[in-house]
């Protein structure tokens, strides 16, 4: 370890909170902090605690615990599972479905249910999927896996021993689609501060080339057609600071000053209310991409991030295996193409769409409007809250 791992070391131990606290039995475990987040408004479980897992605030008396029963063996992930120990529950449930640390919990607590739903899409660049093999399979156990879709589902499965259950987008579900209509086009931003790494291929990307080659583009054809042309940006307020949209804002300003950029709200509502309003929205490889087309928006899928980076997890739909074009997609950047998708979605009859829709709902991401598969589950297992 050099000077400077050490100094950042310190550094992020001097942030940390430390505490005694008498750590108490409950019968559900909210496994990190953004997991309660995104489902605190949506469910109504029963007395429930909430598992810092980002090492914000540490238990002395249980990092104590953890280091003598562990010794030379120790990693930061026997923290938390001595910690869940203590806590003894029922049912832990968890949004961080690509936490693996969170899939090998039942090989040390085996009298408790796992539950994780899965929040994000998915690939196998920089993604818990890039840091595994087929060797590993069945290693790790979740007891329920609430997945996107089938082909996520078996993906999963490869890896992880449990049931799946297809649900589409817990979040995109809680919100019910609205029906106004602008005509503007949506661009769903993919920006964010920091490279990707992958671990798998060993290099690391410049993630923001492939909005640096679409973003010019749309705005050609958005002055063309006369049609306005918002970015929807991807920094959350509230949890990634005003420092992180101002920059993200920055970014987009320098393609034309004149942009129009919409922060995402505070409030995730407001997001999936500017894609309701859209006319047309595209995206590269976004989950919110995905979810728009689940709220049955017309979506340009521009997935051009595989040819940037010659890795086909970055492909339509991926783990599903699409051909390389289709009437509203493209995996290689092709002007001629790009605009023949977008002109077919602006002009395509509801009739038309819905059609075409209906071939790739199931297979891309239903939409099952409030929750109902999942609140079935919950109830079934007696966690829901006497109301």
């Amino acid at each position: 370890m050099n000077f400077r791992s050490i100094y950042l070391l310190f550094l992020a131990l001097l942030k940390i909170k430390f505490n005694l606290k008498k750590i108490q039995k409950t019968p559900v475990v909210i496994y990190d902090e953004n997991t309660f987040s995104e489902i605190r408004d949506i469910l109504e479980i029963k007395k429930y605690y909430i598992l810092e897992t980002r090492f914000k605030s540490i238990n002395l008396r249980v990092l104590i615990t953890s280091l003598i029963f562990y010794k030379l063996k120790w990693r930061p992930k026997h923290y938390l599972y001595t910690y869940l120990s203590e806590l003894s529950p029922s049912h832990i449930i968890t949004s961080q479905d690509n936490d693996i640390k969170f899939w090998n919990i039942k090989n040390y607590l085996k009298n408790v249910k796992t539950i994780f739903i899965q929040n994000g899409w998915r690939d196998n660049f920089s993604d818990s999927f890039s840091q595994l093999e087929l060797k590993d399979n069945n290693l790790f156990n979740v007891d329920k896996m609430f997945v996107f879709n089938e082909m996520y589902a078996k993906e999963y499965k490869k890896y992880i021993s449990g049931d799946t259950h297809v649900i589409g987008s817990f979040l995109n579900n809680h919100f019910r689609i609205s029906r106004n209509l602008n005509e503007e086009i949506i661009f769903i931003s993919s920006f964010t501060h920091h490279p990707h790494t992958s671990v798998k291929y060993r290099m690391t990307i410049d993630y923001q080339l492939p909005t640096k080659i679409i973003l010019p583009l749309l705005l050609r054809i958005s002055r063309e057609k006369k049609i306005k042309l918002k970015v929807l940006g991807r920094s959350w307020g509230r949890m990634s600071g005003s420092s992180a949209v101002e920059a993200e804002k920055n970014f987009f300003r320098e393609f034309d000053n004149e942009i129009i950029f919409i922060p995402r709200g505070k409030e995730r509502h407001e997001t999936y209310k500017s894609i309701d309003d859209s006319k047309l929205v595209v995206t590269m490889d976004s989950t919110l991409g995905y979810e728009s087309f689940a709220r049955e928006k017309r979506v340009a899928f521009l997935t051009i991030r595989s040819q940037n980076f010659e890795n086909k997890s970055f492909n339509f739909a991926w783990p599903y295996k699409s051909d390389d074009k289709g009437p509203f997609w493209t995996n290689s950047y092709d002007e001629n193409y790009i605009r023949k998708i977008i002109d077919y979605l602006l002009n395509i009859s509801e009739q038309e769409w819905k059609n075409e829709k209906k071939k790739y709902l199931d297979i891309i991401l239903p939409y099952d409007e409030d929750n109902k598969i999942f609140k079935k589950y919950i109830s079934e297992e007696g966690l829901l809250a006497d109301k």
